[in-house]
């Protein structure tokens, strides 16, 4: 008989950063590992992960990390992982995994990456698993089963209960055959589950901007980058409109390339921005996307740096606003919206009723749940109300109250023979870490006060945009202080440091190397130019956003 352990070192009253920890019989098997964006850091900070600090002290008995899908909330410290255990086994669908190349670069080209196909079982560590294609607004999504003695455990993430035609996947494609089987635990998203009915329709956008296509006018789409579904529909009607469709995000290039070369979405002809012609604007349309928490202020940037050559709104544009603002950056969204509208295009923001962001909803869960009547529950990655209404629901639909796994970040519980016992740990570490960039090492938390001291001195925020590519700086440099006042006589210091970025910037091109590995030397030099003219030494933050 099995002895199961499940914890959440991240993903519970939360809906990011997560990371869940499924022990059988002692073997570890990691469940997705993401990341919180701040939307705002005085102190540099990019990126909230995990701690890892359990998975090091248990270390041997990490067998496999299994990914749900190619979105940062789900991947984005999984260098972390490789960092404590430099031959784990990572698995996901073919586009996930194939994803990571995209996120990671350089970082993830020897990483131990096992693909699963649609359906198919592995033998791991001597447990049968297998990856369950999942109907989302991202294809390549995947639901895990883990088959042990006392039944399956099962762990789904990212869906809706929907058919989904541009992906050929529908609810009961791989769910039916579970139907028969004893479902021991089932651990599930619910992070929209005070929605009651479905929200498939809203998801969607082709009803609300193809009217527009048929203007001889460009078309900009602002969108969150795993919305790949209305990415399908913009891409299937400028091919029915005769549009050329350029991506201004290597990010979602890269993904959109990926997907059509797994076949999980039709080929069609994307360019990337830097091929843009302005002479074909008016049959022309520019996507430019990011993730929920960054999207708009990569934009604001956008804006501020002022560089048409790279890009800009024009007055004869019709805006599409599709990325609706989430909790938290309602006032960048009203910022970045003010900035536009000063340029004049027309600008359309779909009402609440017409579009929502993607969750599981009531809906979704409760179909769920009747067609697998697992013996024990875990909802995860939402907030405690959120949690506690999915509770509700389980208990609707058959599952004891006793039976139902409700807890916070760090918190052990274990199911023995098939019986629950509880909570059996509380200890766990569990207070986040931190990220300056995806794959790099964490940053300590005596080096966050560190920043925190010299933010006393001021902060300097730093915003350009840079082709990876070519590796050079595309747009004006925009230098914003706070806490830092220019004196009579000082003016030509910030064309200085303006000057100085892109000589380093040159010279690291020239030996092939990326802007962000030049950084650390960069900031220093900068340094000391604010310290020799202002008497002050603060805190630079740089936000190099990609071409």
């Amino acid at each position: 008989m099995a002895k199961i352990n499940i914890l959440a070192l991240g993903g519970l009253d939360e809906k990011q950063k997560r990371l869940y920890v499924l022990e059988i019989d002692s073997k570890i098997f990691i469940l997705d590992s993401g990341v919180y964006e701040p939307l705002n850091s005085d102190f540099g900070i990019k990126h909230f992960i995990p701690n890892t600090e359990y998975l090091k002290e248990n270390r041997d008995k990490i067998k496999a990390i299994f990914l749900s899908s190619a979105n940062k909330m789900n991947i984005g410290s999984v260098g972390q992982i490789v960092n404590i255990k430099n031959d784990v086994e990572i698995y996901g669908s073919e586009t996930t995994i194939d994803s990571l190349d995209i996120f990671f670069k350089e970082d993830s080209k020897e990483w131990n990456k096992i693909k699963f196909k649609k359906g198919e079982v592995k033998k791991i560590a001597g447990i049968d698993i297998k990856g369950i294609n999942m109907p989302s607004i991202m294809p390549g999504t995947f639901g895990y089963q883990f088959k042990t003695e006392d039944g399956n455990i099962i762990y789904l993430t990212d869906y809706i209960f929907d058919s989904i035609i541009e992906y050929d996947i529908t609810p009961m494609n791989e769910i039916s055959s579970l139907q028969k089987e004893k479902n021991i635990l089932l651990i599930s998203d619910v992070s929209k589950v005070e929605e009651k009915s479905s929200l498939s329709s809203k998801l969607r956008i082709k009803n609300l901007v193809e009217k527009y296509f048929l203007k001889e006018r460009r078309l900009v789409f602002v969108t969150y980058e795993d919305e790949i579904i209305n990415f399908v529909e913009i891409l299937k009607l400028a091919r029915e409109y005769k549009k050329k469709v350029f991506i201004k995000s290597n990010i979602l290039f890269g993904l959109l390339k990926i997907m059509m070369s797994n076949g999980d979405i039709e080929e069609f002809p994307i360019r990337e921005y830097s091929n843009y012609r302005k002479e074909e604007e008016n049959k022309s349309i520019v996507i430019l996307s990011g993730t929920r928490t960054k999207l708009y202020r990569e934009i604001e940037i956008m804006i501020d740096t002022n560089n048409k050559e790279d890009f800009s709104f024009e007055k004869k544009d019709f805006v599409f606003m599709t990325a609706l603002p989430q909790a938290g950056n309602e006032h960048i969204f009203a910022s970045v919206s003010n900035k536009i509208t000063t340029v004049n295009p027309t600008v359309i923001k779909p009402k609440l009723n017409d579009k929502v962001l993607f969750g599981t909803t009531e809906f979704d869960l409760r179909n769920y749940l009747s067609l697998l009547k697992p013996e024990h529950f875990m909802p995860v990655s939402s907030y405690y109300t959120q949690l506690s209404l999915a509770s509700e629901v389980a208990i609707q639909s058959g599952v004891s109250s006793k039976k139902i796994i409700i807890g916070d970040n760090g918190e052990k519980f274990s199911i023995e023979n098939g019986s629950y016992k509880g909570m059996t740990q509380k200890s766990i570490p569990v207070s986040s870490l931190v990220l300056d960039n995806l794959g790099n090492d964490s940053i300590t938390n005596e080096l966050i006060d560190e920043r925190k001291i010299l933010g006393k001195n001021g902060v300097v925020s730093i915003s350009f945009i840079y082709d990876s590519k070519n590796l050079l700086i595309t747009s004006d440099i925009d230098i914003q202080m706070k806490g830092l006042v220019i004196s009579k006589g000082k003016e030509n210091v910030i064309e200085k440091i303006k000057d100085f970025i892109i000589e380093s910037s040159d010279s690291l091109s020239e030996g092939k190397t990326h802007i962000n590995k030049g950084l650390p030397s960069i900031k220093k030099e900068s340094s000391k130019i604010f310290r020799e003219n202002f008497k002050k030494v603060p805190t630079i933050i740089f936000n190099v956003m990609d071409k």
